[in-house]
């Protein structure tokens, strides 16, 4: 067994303090978090329909710009979240053109294959069309691993080592109230105790970022449909999330305020529009609390700013 002075480890740490992580493609967020950093818990947090599996996606696409990364979808198909990914980088509506797309679209479309597959790996672990588990990897030289879904308590870690060895370093996870990590708890949140203290116990062990999205309450869903109350979602909201937010590093919690105004017609994901929205840091152990104000386009699913530098802006 290898014996490290307490002097060696201290300054290890202090090398490791503020350390830039992997970019978030956000430069005011990268700012104030340090982007997505080694050893990290980082949770999403919205209530449904605000654009969690956005976000993810535009954070799946720029830390693969970076380094490999493996990715659960509990609730997409791999499919979807390839094509989320190719929609989101040509910047093109994913809802319209599923249903029809023109000559140019599809030009911008391959475009948009091709520069992912020039990036780092993402490695998906979903379901199939059937609904039933699979990893699939986006133009990788490894062969497919399947999850078992005799041993679902084993299967997830067992996938992410083998991911893990295949070259990624950062894993994202849609979404924890959904995962079933074979946990046999007497309630909802010791189950998702022994979920959060294990993931953070793999960002540490891998050292690598987690990033999990999470569901608020259908309280704080309520509020959102309520003009006479403040909807802007706060850590207190996170659906059976008190351990949740003792073992993350950083929480982000979205917010779309126009989502209250408007009918399920101006909601027509078919239009090209953009909407003011905010990203606001809950939690960030050595991050300043604050509100980031960004542009939200629903139709090709993307919080980043088209020119980053300088759009969004941190109160």
């Amino acid at each position: 067994m290898a014996i490290i002075s307490i002097n060696k480890r201290i300054s290890k740490i202090l090398e490791n303090t503020n350390q830039m992580g992997y970019s978030t493609g956000i430069d005011k967020l990268d700012d104030a978090i340090h982007g997505y950093q080694n050893g990290k818990l980082i949770t999403v947090a919205a209530v449904s329909g605000c654009g969690k599996t956005s976000f993810l996606t535009d954070g799946i696409i720029e830390v693969s710009k970076q380094v490999p990364v493996g990715v659960f979808s509990i609730e997409m198909g791999t499919k979807e979240v390839v094509d989320r990914a190719v929609y989101n980088i040509a910047g093109l509506n994913y809802h319209r053109c599923k249903k029809s797309i023109t000559k140019k679209e599809a030009e911008l479309v391959e475009a948009a294959k091709m520069e992912l597959s020039l990036q780092h790996d993402i490695f998906v672990a979903g379901k199939d069309n059937k609904g039933n588990p699979e990893f699939i990897q986006v133009d990788c030289m490894y062969p497919d691993f399947i999850l078992d879904k005799n041993k679902p308590q084993d299967s997830i870690e067992i996938v992410m080592d083998e991911m893990y060895d295949a070259g990624a370093r950062a894993f994202f996870i849609d979404y924890i109230q959904l995962v079933r990590w074979g946990f046999k708890s007497e309630s909802e949140t010791l189950r998702l105790k022994e979920l959060t203290n294990r993931l953070k116990a793999d960002a540490l062990s891998y050292d690598v970022p987690i990033i999990i999205l999470s569901q608020l309450t259908k309280e704080a869903a309520n509020r959102v449909k309520k003009k006479d109350v403040d909807p802007t979602p706060t850590i207190s909201d996170i659906r059976d999330g008190g351990y949740i937010v003792n073992d993350s590093d950083v929480i982000l919690l979205l917010h779309r305020p126009d989502m209250i105004d408007k009918t399920n017609e101006e909601l027509n994901l078919l239009v090209d529009a953009e909407e003011d929205a905010q990203i606001i840091i809950g939690k960030g152990r050595s991050s300043p609390s604050g509100t980031i104000n960004i542009r939200f386009k629903a139709y090709c699913m993307s919080w980043r700013s088209e020119n980053r530098k300088g759009n969004d802006e941190l109160f």
